[in-house]
């Protein structure tokens, strides 16, 4: 399968987000709070993404036998380390572009068969927001999509200008 973009990423400036286009991806602890801080920008998901913007959920569940004994990963959790928030909404990111994955590509080993999402533009949530997730992707209901713009207006003015 063809490589995907995300034409409105470089060329004309995408629509402000509303309540019921936004998406949520619930990520387990601490894979989440790497994305959070721009540590980690890749995905690999069963399903093909949205292109656009996203919200990231982090899990209650931690993925811990994944960064057992590796020093690099360590050394990047403990800056992620102040956001890690288990059941909150912490960051925005853009998915940018995707690929059905082949194995190792694009420097990382996503399973073969599976969707491998590119992310960018990440911002962390200056509040990040309770919620109780849903496993993978998902989308808010309205009173959870406005307590993160209201508790984070910067996020609200970006989603508002497109950018």
């Amino acid at each position: 399968m063809g490589r995907q973009t995300d034409q409105s990423a470089s060329a004309a400036t995408p629509p402000p987000l509303r309540a019921a286009e936004a998406r949520m991806l619930t990520v387990d602890d601490p894979w989440a709070a790497l994305e959070a801080v721009g540590l980690k920008t890749h995905e690999g998901r069963d399903t093909k993404p949205r292109l656009g913007w996203l919200f990231i959920h982090q899990s209650s569940r931690r993925a811990l036998r994944a960064v057992m004994g590796d020093r690099l990963l360590a050394d990047a959790l403990a800056a992620a380390e102040p956001y890690r928030r288990p059941r909150h909404v912490i960051a925005l990111t853009r998915v940018l572009d995707f690929h059905e994955a082949a194995g190792a590509c694009c420097g990382v080993l996503v399973p073969r068969g599976r969707y491998h999402w590119h992310l960018g533009a990440i911002s962390k949530l200056s509040d990040p927001v309770f919620a109780i997730g849903k496993q993978g992707l998902w989308i808010p209901d309205k009173d959870l999509f406005d307590a993160i713009l209201a508790r984070n207006p910067d996020v609200a003015a970006r989603l508002a200008a497109g950018a």
